[in-house]
């Protein structure tokens, strides 16, 4: 095993910072041509992995390697404490990995987001059990390329949102899961256990063929969703869907369309408890809400205290003001 030092501000070029203070990688060669990262050590919250370790590109996240501490490999010597547990928040993935080892972010209970690249393979058993905040994970790859989402989707019971960012840094596609449940329920006396299932969860994350996602079967569960799921689901599916319309039909335009015109409260709310300015640029002008709506909606932005918002919507309604519309000559006063 080595112990590989990285130095301060490794990916200064990411928009908010990570790795702001020295840390340390326990890895060893994967025997394959690659490296496995084993654990590490630090005093950050938010990880991004290196692309290569001594020339070798990273490849593997080994066994309990974000685990708590009571899964440390070996003694190792080192003054910096282990990035694991609930000490980490974000991790981004080097774009060669393939290969999750079984527990690899065990009990991260506060771990959010997750960044992959497109060459994950293979994901071992329990990878991400307790990681009960991971609700983002990112994918840099076009939606159209085979990727390894379905193996961590599998995984995933619960809400999360997938971004697939291309390596421009562009949103090109988002795409949200809702949670699902299942149990096993006995049949006695012959002690036979029957699998029930219930969310529409479970069926959208089976939306992918050759490991690519297929859209247009992802936007057929959506007339289900509208009978079983939460407003708030619903906004976010088809206002996901209608910002970025990646091989978006009309028909299915149609019908987000008017899902959300008829959850209008609810959209916004979402929009304000995310600060999401560009969406609530996005619902003025795409679903055109009344003024009474804006008026509504400029309440709860004073509630909240955003007022970036409330200028946005003050814009918004002077806009749609008879004043607005005049037009005055100096000539004629």
């Amino acid at each position: 095993m080595n112990l590989k030092k990285l130095p301060e501000l490794y990916a200064p070029d990411l928009k908010e910072k990570m790795n702001t203070e020295p840390m340390e990688i326990l890895w060893e060669p994967d025997g394959e041509g690659g490296a496995r990262i084993l654990r590490v050590f630090g005093n950050t919250l938010k990880v991004r992995l290196p692309e290569t370790l001594e020339g070798l590109p990273v490849t593997q996240i080994g066994a309990y390697c974000f685990s708590s501490a009571d899964h440390l490999p070996d003694p190792v010597s080192t003054d910096l404490p282990a990035v694991c547990g609930s000490y980490v928040e974000e991790v981004y993935l080097p774009s060669a990995l393939t290969t999750l080892h079984n527990a690899a972010f065990y009990n991260c209970r506060k771990l959010r987001s997750l960044s992959v690249g497109k060459g994950i393979r293979g994901i071992g058993s329990d990878v991400f059990m307790n990681c009960v905040d991971l609700d983002h994970i990112e994918v840099r790859a076009s939606c159209g390329e085979k990727t390894g989402l379905s193996l961590i989707l599998e995984r995933l019971i619960s809400d999360v949102e997938v971004c697939f960012r291309p390596e421009d840094d562009r949103k090109e596609c988002v795409l949200f899961f809702p949670e699902y449940y299942e149990w096993l329920n006995e049949i006695s006396p012959a002690h036979v256990f029957s699998r029930s299932i219930e969310g529409e969860g479970f069926r959208m994350r089976r939306v992918f063929h050759d490991q690519r996602v297929d859209l247009g079967k992802y936007d057929q569960f959506f007339p289900d969703i509208l009978k079983g799921e939460s407003d708030r689901n619903i906004c976010r599916i088809a206002l996901n869907r209608l910002r970025w319309p990646v091989s978006l039909s009309g028909e299915a335009e149609e019908l987000y369309s008017r899902a959300v015109k008829g959850r209008l409260s609810e959209a916004a709310c979402m929009m304000i408890r995310h600060r999401d300015l560009e969406g609530l640029g996005f619902l003025c002008s795409r679903l055109d809400p009344s003024r009474e709506e804006l008026f509504s909606w400029m309440q709860e932005m004073i509630a909240s205290e955003w007022g970036e918002g409330n200028a946005c919507l003050l814009e918004e309604v002077h806009k749609r003001s008879s004043f607005a519309k005049k037009r005055f000559i100096l000539e004629d006063l």
